[in-house]
């Protein structure tokens, strides 16, 4: 499916930080789960008004690490495209070339295809929370400015077995876009706390789901990548553990600010802060 041009979406959500999406076209849900032990992160959900005449935005309900149900989720009625939808763009897409439309949902890394061809394992109680949703195109948030590599490690030694592979730039945040058809709405539910979405002129509802490095201006402290080994394993444990990082190290990299007044960018800059998809693996 293409981005529609005639109109804006009703529903705009993001997806970002230390979490994994389970997205198929072929699937009537999708899902996002939180990695539960992610260091110096901060779980946020956000639901805000976006007024597009006046550029205001007003928050109207806000979910933290303490008051985030097990299971949480958003369930569209009468959407105009129903279903489960990805943006694939009309330029060609290729990662290790660099080459490929910013919105494409393929930047997104897949974890079965792209990382664990030979299988892959989850461990769902590695997750604090998951989402559910059942409507919406899917894109690509944010492409990270480096590029991420990866090795296989040892199982016996735990040392790099080869050369480290090259993987290329990757989305730290992912995107969906619902539109909602005539008499459609939405509901976010989350524990006992329900919030309904209907249309209104001038109106695109935002929902920002997302677990970021505390300080994205600063460089990471320590491989970020690392964190999805306690969700995400090889199926054939004596083929060994597959590591990402960085294809350089950003530890001592300059601190750049935003200037006064200037918006944070969904995502993160590092392509280790990557939120990866399973392309086949359910959730």
């Amino acid at each position: 499916m293409q981005l529609p041009t005639d109109r804006s979406p009703d529903i705009k959500l993001t997806f970002a930080g230390i979490m994994v999406a389970s997205i198929r076209e072929d699937r009537p849900l999708c899902h996002f789960g939180i990695v539960k032990k992610a260091p110096d992160h901060v779980v946020k959900v956000e639901i805000a008004k976006a007024h597009g005449d006046s550029g205001v935005r007003e928050v109207l309900a806000t979910f933290g690490d303490y008051d985030l149900a097990p299971r949480f989720s958003l369930s569209v009625s009468e959407p105009l495209h129903p279903g489960i939808q990805l943006f694939k763009g009309d330029v060609e897409f290729d990662r290790l070339q660099d080459k490929g439309d910013s919105l494409d949902y393929r930047w997104v890394l897949d974890f079965d295809s792209e990382v664990y061809p030979e299988g892959l394992t989850v461990n769902e109680g590695g997750f604090r929370s998951i989402f559910e949703l059942d409507n919406g195109l899917f894109l690509t948030r944010r492409i990270s400015d480096d590029q991420l590599r990866k090795k296989r490690l040892d199982p016996t030694t735990g040392k790099a077995e080869n050369e480290p592979t090259i993987i290329g730039r990757v989305a730290t945040a992912i995107g969906a876009h619902i539109f909602l058809g005539d008499g459609g709405s939405a509901v976010f539910t989350n524990g006992e706390k329900a919030i309904e979405l209907k249309p209104e002129s001038g109106i695109v509802f935002e929902i920002e789901i997302t677990q970021n490095r505390k300080n994205r201006t600063a460089p990471p402290t320590f491989n970020h990548a690392t964190l999805y080994e306690a969700v995400i394993a090889n199926r054939v444990r004596s083929s060994g553990k597959v590591r990402l990082e960085p294809l350089q190290d950003h530890t001592h990299d300059a601190h750049h600010p935003h200037g006064p007044g200037e918006e944070e960018e969904a995502g993160d800059p590092h392509a280790e802060c990557l939120t990866p998809r399973l392309g086949a693996t359910r959730i």
